[in-house]
């Protein structure tokens, strides 16, 4: 579930309902530091369940102090340290878990920290330790004969394989189209003279060389024309999926007190457009801590042609990392006993088949051991002085440049897919039966499809100069029928109006309709559902009576 639409109180509730119909017996609450344990804890003392009574008043929790837990306690919360002590490097004082002390583990942040963790296949568990793939975490979590549940709002490739795939999947998308959370413009580009062109140092230029472990700042003339950067070094660009959209996912709450209604994204190393597209391939070598060293021992000990072949990819993918690390002594070293340059050397064992590159790596033992030195060179962070230039700030809409492209492309795509997806000919073609079910795949798929609503009223206004707050539905039918793109509020409020002169209401019916009017500046679409389930639920009057959908549809057309 993306971050601030409530894994916590979710997963209280979903707590609660397991342990009243005694599912389980006895929960375990994990969490990875503290200060996430004592929000839990407040958590379960202060959400109500039934009758204005809290978790904490119907059933027994302890909390992070509480290290022994007794027999009637029916959620313990812990952090995953404090029960990695318990089990790997238990007191003597302490009493021993057992591995049906809990029936059901939950694990919140449940993407933090467990990369080693990972499945080995058939051939590596003929010849390699299964503890080298295995962490602590893992450990503690395996111990124990019981359900386990993992709660992130980032998962990561570990955490399908520790958990499986996700039963469930609340995405900021969905959130923002909920009305959870909020939405934010295109990123601002940021274009420098620098940073589009790159920045290039002539042979015998000068150049700083900084080595960031020893703090020293080098002065060398540059050997050959430079030139390994196409980015500046003020703002630094983030490499991890999983940081990246935490840090993005803070932006994304709620604050009315402020008139919060977005939030930008100033890009200046093009980092959202780079970090889209996240990839999902499974690295060669998994396991970073195997040696290369330990890699010939294997090829001198396994017979299996599948085993030698995959170690033999391993050592490829992992020299290739390495060589560019090497020191200068190290490179002369290993190519006096290879016979050939570092740079040939992994395409000479692509070139062997996998027994004739085992023979010969074996034979050569002492360029494992020189690879697997820790005194390598390091890749220099070359400092630049060059003098740059502000080109523009811009907009960024993924595959369009302009805002006007970008609009052109929204007309294209709904040309395209009017047949293909039903809600864009209810919209088009019969508006007054459009649901709310129906408005929130619309605006999934178009949000998929890079047309959401709030990136339409960007490139509207950048386009036009006009700042129209129409919705996406607006933008739809000017597109596809040539409506009037009016702001939205402005024709909730006008259809409104026109609907109270239209008839002599009572007052309680007026007052009804006001409401209406306000709810759907909030959800659009509001039909029978809506005045039976939503906000409507708890009022009652003896007035209440059922209004067609054409007569308050105001977020299709005008009241006629």
């Amino acid at each position: 579930m993306a971050t601030g639409t409530g894994k916590t109180k979710t997963s209280i509730t979903l707590v609660y309902r397991l342990l009243k119909t005694k599912r389980f017996r006895r929960i375990l609450f994990i969490v990875d530091r503290s200060a996430l344990g004592e929000q839990t804890e407040g958590a379960f003392k202060e959400t109500r369940m039934e009758n204005l009574q809290t978790f904490a008043d119907i059933f027994d929790v302890k909390e992070l102090k509480d290290t022994e837990p007794d027999r009637d306690t029916k959620v313990h919360i812990a952090t995953i340290q404090g029960m990695l002590k318990r089990l790997l490097y238990p007191a003597d004082d302490m009493p021993t878990l057992t591995a049906g002390q809990y029936d059901c583990i939950i694990v919140d942040e449940c993407h933090r920290g467990y990369l080693l963790d990972r499945e080995m296949s058939d051939t590596e568990l003929t010849f390699r330790d299964l503890n080298d793939y295995i962490s602590k975490y893992r450990r503690v979590l395996d111990f124990f004969d019981a359900v386990k549940i993992g709660l992130t709002a980032t998962p990561a490739l570990h955490t399908s394989q520790i958990f499986g795939n996700p039963v469930y999947v609340y995405s900021y998308r969905e959130a923002v189209i909920d009305g959870y959370l909020i939405d934010h413009e295109p990123p601002m580009r940021i274009i420098t003279e620098l940073s589009a062109a790159g920045i290039t140092w002539a042979q015998g230029d000068e150049v700083e060389v900084f080595d960031g472990i020893t703090g020293q700042l080098d002065l060398i003339n540059a050997p050959d024309e430079i030139h390994k950067i196409c980015n500046l070094v003020f703002i630094r660009r983030v490499n991890s999926r999983i940081l990246y959209e935490q840090m993005v996912g803070r932006a994304t709450r709620l604050c009315p007190d402020i008139g919060k209604e977005i939030f930008r994204i100033f890009d200046a190393v093009n980092l959202y457009e780079n970090i889209a597209p996240v990839s999902t391939m499974k690295p060669v070598v998994v396991n970073p801590q195997i040696s290369f060293e330990q890699m010939v021992i294997e090829l001198d000990t396994v017979t299996d042609d599948k085993a030698i072949d995959l170690i033999i990819g391993q050592l490829i993918a992992k020299l290739h990392r390495k060589r560019r690390h090497l020191s200068q002594e190290q490179t002369g070293s290993i190519e006096q006993l290879a016979g050939m340059d570092v740079q040939n050397l992994t395409q000479h064992l692509r070139n062997l088949s996998p027994t004739e590159a085992a023979t010969w790596l074996t034979q050569r033992r002492e360029i494992a051991q020189l690879l697997d030195r820790q005194d390598g060179g390091r890749v220099p962070l070359l400092i630049s002085h060059h003098p740059d230039e502000l080109r523009g700030i811009e907009h960024g809409y993924g595959n369009a440049n302009r805002p006007e492209d970008y609009l052109n492309g929204f007309e294209a795509f709904l040309r395209d897919n009017l047949n293909l997806i039903p809600a864009l000919l209810v919209v088009t073609q019969r508006p007054r039966e459009l649901t709310r079910q129906q408005l929130k795949e619309l605006r999934l798929a178009l949000d998929l499809a890079g047309y959401s609503q709030v990136n339409l009223q960007t490139a509207w206004r950048n386009a036009t100069n006009e700042d129209i707050a129409a919705s996406i539905i607006g933008f739809i039918r000017k597109a596809a029928l040539g409506d009037a793109l009016i702001p939205y509020s402005d024709r909730v409020d006008r259809s409104l109006k026109q609907i109270l002169a239209s008839r002599a209401w009572t007052p309680p019916q007026r007052k009804w309709l006001e409401r209406i009017g306000k709810q759907v500046k909030v959800e659009y679409v509001v039909d029978q559902t809506a005045l039976d389930e939503g906000a409507f639920r708890s009022l009652s009057s003896p007035d209440r009576f059922t209004i067609e959908n054409n007569a308050i549809d105001v977020e299709i057309v005008d009241y006629h």
